[in-house]
């Protein structure tokens, strides 16, 4: 597949690019982020390597964004650095991995967003008040544009498809996030808890639940044992883990 790296110069980028040239990949090298608007191969999708300051995956994805440009983007970043892959994913960023994965993961990942970003059909999804465009990528409520990040989007539009369905972290980390990693399982109630406070604040009628020792759901009536809480499990559980 044609595909962007942008990393530092440093021997892991080195090797990035040496194995994915062996594994038959178009590649474009950027080393030098202000160069975006002057690349010369088209990519179909782009990987981001994390690196020193200041070389900053999230102003990378920022700037691809503010160019226009909508392919998918797989960024490289520390394993256990919760509060950096936040960033990253409201900056613009499809997907965050840990930089020790090997490539055929990675390439396997980069081909599902892909898929993903192939899919024909606009759709129209209403629930209540609550009106999404996947097509547009546009939301409102009661009439009121809401603006948000891709993967507050990607979330919600998951939780619309299924309306009062409950669906557990592991369940929404694999079908929004691509990872079933105990590590995401923060960004997750952060990214939950930005979503109802874009979605729900304001507004009498709140629609975003978390079902204790079950899950998230996305309803117009409220589910048993919904909370306000953005993470499902129950006290217990949160004290054992603690």
């Amino acid at each position: 597949m044609p595909l962007l790296i942008i990393g530092p110069k440093d021997t892991r980028t080195a090797a990035l690019v040496a194995t994915a040239t062996d594994a038959g990949e178009t590649l474009a090298l950027l080393h030098r982020p202000d160069q975006l608007p002057r690349i010369s191969i088209p990519p179909r999708a782009a990987l981001i390597l994390d690196g020193p300051a200041p070389f900053d995956p999230a102003r990378i994805c920022q700037d691809i964004r503010l160019l226009g440009h909508q392919w998918p983007v797989l960024v490289l970043i520390g394993k256990n650095d919760a509060a950096r892959r936040i960033q990253v994913l409201d900056a613009g960023a499809d997907m965050v991995l840990s930089g020790d994965v090997a490539y055929p993961e990675i390439r396997a990942h980069l081909a599902a967003l892909l898929r993903r970003a192939t899919l024909p059909a606009s759709v129209r999804l209403q629930l209540a008040d609550l009106v999404i465009d996947s097509g547009s990528r546009s939301v409102w409520r009661d009439r009121q544009a809401i603006t948000l990040a891709p993967r507050e989007f990607a979330l919600l539009e998951f939780l619309m498809r299924n309306p009062g369905r409950v669906f557990s972290e592991q369940q929404v980390l694999k079908a929004v996030w691509h990872s079933t990693a105990e590590s995401n399982t923060n960004v997750l109630q952060v990214c939950i808890r930005r979503l109802r406070q874009k979605v729900d604040t304001g507004f009498s009628l709140q629609l975003i639940h978390t079902v204790r020792g079950q899950g998230y759901t996305i309803s117009d009536t409220l589910p048993p044992g919904a909370s306000l809480t953005s993470h499902p499990r129950s006290p217990q559980a949160l004290l054992a883990a603690s």
